[in-house]
């Protein structure tokens, strides 16, 4: 007979044991600064940790949880999507990790411990064909938690994709999609070009022509970083002419290493009859010269417009996607630069509202009852799998991540 292993109930719970400390100061590759963690701020997230398991402890009531003895019996998790593709739960969850292992190089021990307790125990319903809806889960909502903006960003493309097809049924509007750009800056200059950027688009859209023109957005922020110490083919390839042009080729040094490029991505919703209608149409030069003066910069900013495809899933994920893409910021190999990345985006990215609708799109989201896009509070229920609704036939399932492996194996009660 095997081996019954009685874990104690309360893993369940997180445990989460920070010191509260009034400042922490930080130097790493930056100027010092300081970061406050209040009191409230701290109870709030065990509240909300609290409530999370509080179904999953009700279902098991006061049993023992149990892994098999044998290796060859445990259950690694498979969570697939429709179309037979993993969900990338153990890819994310070790991404996180990194991140929190950076989170304390830097010192950050409440950021450290949240990050490295994201998602550790998952519960799902599975119907009777084995597919998996989740329905419980403890997130950090660290806004660089891979694991947490890979939620969110299935979250913003659904919220996005809901409008859409709303609008789309009207058969009343086009889409454009706008990209305003302005040129790298430092990572010691990026908090200050995101405040210009807020305020520039904010005047931009307030103006007559523009009000006048676009009926509705959805707007974007996203920021590239170039951690490519040398000019690769790919780059090389892809910006060919700017490169001819300052005398470069593929191996020497990249002028932009270790540079933020912020910019919006934006779909703009217009009548119909935009294309025809000199009164509302704004031509390419136009929409620079705007985007120039409000950014009243000295230079000329690249700003691109397209018609939008809004029947495409392709489209609908590129404005969508999270602001920054984890290989931006956890760099192979250099743990000091993936540190003072971290260190950079996290105080640039505090207290923004990176996503966000705008007039008549968004009170078609709110019509929808969908949360606010910036909203964390749910990252467990996004619409992804939505088509499991049958509740009679499911049971549930846990999983819980393994240090030693580095996966996700399944754990019965």
């Amino acid at each position: 007979m095997k081996t019954k292993i009685k874990i104690n109930l309360t893993f369940m719970k997180t445990k989460i044991k920070i010191n509260l400390i009034n400042k922490m100061k930080v130097k790493k590759g930056l100027e010092l600064f300081s970061l406050t963690a209040p009191n409230e701020k701290y109870m709030e997230y065990k509240r909300k940790e609290n409530q999370t398991f509080m179904s999953i402890n009700d279902i098991i009531s006061k049993q023992d949880l149990q892994y098999p003895s044998n290796n060859s019996d445990m259950q690694v998790l498979s969570d697939k999507k429709p179309n037979g593709d993993e969900r990338p739960w153990r890819l994310k969850k070790v991404k996180s990790l990194n991140v929190s292992e950076s989170y304390g190089r830097l010192d950050w021990e409440n950021r450290q411990l949240l990050v490295s307790s994201c998602a550790n125990t998952l519960a799902f319903k599975v119907s009777e064909d084995g597919t998996k809806k989740l329905s419980n889960v403890y997130f950090c909502k660290n806004r660089l938690c891979p694991m947490c903006s890979w939620r969110r960003e299935l979250k913003i493309f659904h919220q996005v994709s809901k409008v859409i097809n709303y609008l789309n049924s009207e058969d009343k509007y086009s889409f454009l999609f706008l990209t305003l750009t302005c040129k790298n800056v430092s990572g010691g200059d990026l908090k200050v070009q995101m405040d210009l950027m807020f305020k520039a688009y904010h005047n931009m859209f307030r103006r007559k022509d523009v009000d006048k023109s676009i009926k509705g957005w959805f707007r974007a922020l996203e920021i590239t970083h170039d951690v490519n110490k040398k000019i690769t083919r790919e780059m090389y390839k892809k910006s060919f002419q700017h490169y001819e042009k300052l005398g470069l080729k593929v191996g020497d040094d990249n002028p932009n290493y270790n540079m933020y490029h912020p910019h919006f991505h934006v779909i703009l919703m217009v009548n119909k009859s935009y294309f025809v209608d000199k009164d509302y149409y704004i031509k390419q030069s136009e929409w620079t010269s705007l985007w120039q003066e409000s950014l009243r910069c000295d230079y000329i900013p690249i700003v691109n417009i397209k018609k939008f495809r809004s029947n495409s899933t392709k489209s609908v994920s590129e404005v969508a996607k999270y602001t920054v893409k984890d290989t931006d910021y956890l760099i192979s190999n250099d743990l000091e630069l993936t540190d003072s990345t971290i260190a950079t985006l996290d105080l640039g990215l505090r207290n923004r509202r990176l996503v966000a609708f705008g007039k008549l799109m968004k009170d078609i989201h709110k019509l929808l009852n969908l949360a606010s896009p910036e909203d964390d509070d749910d990252l467990i229920h996004i619409d992804e799998d939505s088509e499991i609704c049958d509740e009679v036939n499911q049971a549930m399932q846990f999983y819980r991540w393994n240090v030693g492996y580095s996966n996700y194996f399944r754990f019965y009660c």
